[in-house]
């Protein structure tokens, strides 16, 4: 397979995604614990500018990093982290560090980003396209990339309408109500 840096909308969607500005509810950062992650090795793969802004947290003994998502500021941080994370992972897939001349150029243009959300179900798909794109760095499953897209996945489910949700278990009576026959299974004597 290969991999590729994704295109400026890609990353305008997902980080208006994050930014709960003007919801009721909405949280105006994403907390992410068991980090481990020092200002130094924030800095040295996501860049100073990106260090200086996300705040080291600990609870409970846990190391963690808050991310500002709220506002122009927020969507601007978000938006910075999962550039650098594909990046990162498309240098990690083809052994090209110069591939991170690339995040210079779209860094430099997040002003021109178009922070628009879309249909949340069609916004999974975008996750799910920069997780595969960004995922060939060995401590990718680690990194603040990856635990933002989670993030990030985990307010899209909050925004999908009641109807489209599935139940949240399934048993025989909602199998016979969606037209299908729900299987008995017969254990084994002695078991």
């Amino acid at each position: 397979m290969s991999s590729y840096v994704c295109g400026p909308d890609t990353f305008g969607v997902l980080a208006a995604h994050a930014d709960t500005t003007g919801e009721m509810h909405g949280d105006r950062s994403v907390r992410l614990y068991g980090t481990g992650w020092t200002a130094e090795e924030i800095a040295a793969r996501y860049g100073a500018s990106v260090a200086a802004r996300v705040v080291l947290i600990s609870h409970f003994g846990s190391a963690g990093v808050e991310i500002p998502t709220s506002g122009a500021e927020g969507r601007a941080l978000v938006a910075e982290i999962l550039i650098a994370e594909n990046v990162h992972g498309v240098c990690a897939r083809y052994n090209d560090p110069d591939k991170w001349e690339q995040v210079t150029e779209l860094v430099t243009s997040l002003e021109n980003l178009h922070y628009q959300r879309i249909d949340p179900i069609a916004a999974f798909n975008v996750v799910r396209c920069l997780r595969c794109q960004s995922c060939d760095s060995d401590d990718y499953e680690t990194s603040l990339g990856a635990r933002l897209l989670q993030a990030i996945e985990q307010r899209l489910i909050s925004q999908i309408p009641e109807k489209l949700q599935g139940p949240w278990g399934v048993d025989g009576d909602y199998l016979r109500r969606v037209g299908k026959e729900p299987r008995t299974v017969r254990r084994m004597a002695g078991v």
